[in-house]
């Protein structure tokens, strides 16, 4: 008797549940569906015209903090790779994905080196221009193997030149020096074989070259990224290569956006000592979502 009491009060439980479910998902919207569109990071690409941009799309009710109706939009979010010519002002789309497709991570530019790009989502990726392919890199996995690396904070990979060399970047436990921001380096090359450069405060890459002040050894170190040695230098040739590195020229062109709601790329030229900015008349909502 007591087992059929129990049968039915569960039957009668899940039937309540049900009819809640079915409410909740045929139940009218108590807002507005909204969207907002912006652009998250770009880079000026060495021809000094194309920007390499991302872009996302999110969407919104205006009853934002329903929980109803935001589980409704959690997957509609949007994001977009394109280029921008600042000449002709024209728009390409490289990729679009989707929030509830392979992943629902944020889309950047790490860093670009003539025709290649280093982005970071999910994962590292390689993205290739003018074939627009995109190679998802194992950097992550190759981090976390190596036992030097694994600190509170997470190396930061910049790209060196279009092979694929990379520079890694990650902050120090312990610190050698005072009032000094330090940092451990390392030059990862395209084969996956990693060099470890020493402890500074900045690498200077300079042709196929990298400096640094070593505060382990108090000495500078010049890095050959074609033969693989590192060797020591000269304090004075140290000294002018970090001379050399402040007086490169600055570019005669400068990007950067604004965020919602006009969300334009905002677009500086140098004339002279003076610039003049402009805005995109393409905006991230123009975009073709």
């Amino acid at each position: 008797m007591n087992r059929t009491i129990l049968g039915r009060t569960i039957v009668t439980l899940l039937l309540v549940l049900l009819q809640e479910c079915d409410w909740r998902v045929n139940s009218p919207m108590c807002g507005e569906l909204k969207s907002e569109s912006t652009f998250n990071s770009h880079e000026l690409m060495a021809n000094n015209h194309t920007v390499l941009f991302t872009a996302s799309k999110r969407y919104f009710y205006s009853c934002e903090y329903c929980a109803v109706c935001t589980q409704r939009v959690a997957s509609l979010g949007r994001w977009l790779i394109g280029t921008y010519d600042i000449n002709s002002e024209r728009v390409n789309i490289l990729h679009r994905f989707q929030t509830g497709d392979r992943q629902r991570y944020s889309w950047s530019i790490r860093s670009v080196v003539g025709s290649r790009a280093l982005m970071q989502s999910d994962s590292y990726y390689f993205l290739e221009l003018p074939s627009n392919q995109l190679t998802r890199l194992s950097l992550d996995a190759e981090f976390a193997q190596n036992s030097r690396m694994q600190k509170e904070s997470a190396p930061i990979p910049q790209l060196l030149d279009e092979e694929g060399t990379f520079l890694i970047t990650q902050t120090v436990d312990k610190k050698i020096t005072r009032n000094t921001i330090e940092y451990e380096y390392w030059v990862r090359h395209p084969d996956g074989k990693y060099q470890r450069l020493g402890i500074g405060d900045r690498v200077i890459h300079q042709a196929d070259t990298a400096y640094l002040w070593n505060f382990e050894t108090h000495r500078p170190l010049a890095y050959s990224l074609k033969t693989r040695t590192l060797r020591s230098v000269t304090e004075r040739q140290y000294q002018t290569v970090a001379l050399q590195q402040q007086n490169i020229p600055e570019p005669n062109i400068h990007v950067q956006y604004q965020m919602s709601p006009s969300a334009r790329l905002h677009i500086g030229r140098r004339f002279g000592k003076d610039w003049n900015y402009k805005m995109s008349t393409v905006t991230a909502a123009s975009l073709k979502w």
